[in-house]
């Protein structure tokens, strides 16, 4: 059993006292496989990507980020529709075989938005960092 105590890592995320970064899950979203991804695409159209996250934890059970939302709006259709940023939150768990699982995204916009993905279709890519060069997708 590992110990409640956490730990800060460098990057503000925490983890149980003495599990190495390293030694955490990972996850594989699309043709991206990491930890701490910058951003995720969940969708192929752009209709719902979270940026700019943030890992507060990244432990050997579940991984919490924070971020944004961009959520396509398709008025007058999604061609030339705006996005709508809103704050996000991202929790991943159920770890298999050094990966995790599955994946909530909690949008908060008012309407309660949660999103539920499950492997093998845990979103269409991943980032590493801001960059678009980072990016890998299915």
């Amino acid at each position: 059993m590992l110990p409640a105590v956490v730990e800060s890592c460098g990057s503000g995320t925490s983890r149980p006292v003495g599990v190495p970064l390293a030694s955490t899950p990972t996850v594989t979203i699309g043709g991206w496989t990491g930890r701490q991804p910058a951003a995720i695409y969940f969708s192929g159209d752009a209709g719902d990507i979270a940026t700019g996250l943030s890992w507060s934890v990244w432990g050997t059970s579940r991984a919490v980020g924070h971020g944004t939302r961009n959520e396509l709006g398709c008025v007058p259709n999604c061609a030339q529709g705006t996005s709508i940023p809103y704050p996000v939150t991202v929790t991943r768990s159920d770890p298999v075989d050094g990966r995790f699982a599955s994946i909530v995204e909690i949008t908060h916009d008012g309407k309660g938005t949660t999103e539920s993905f499950e492997v093998p279709d845990l979103g269409q890519g991943a980032c590493t960092t801001a960059s678009q060069a980072s990016c890998r997708f299915s």
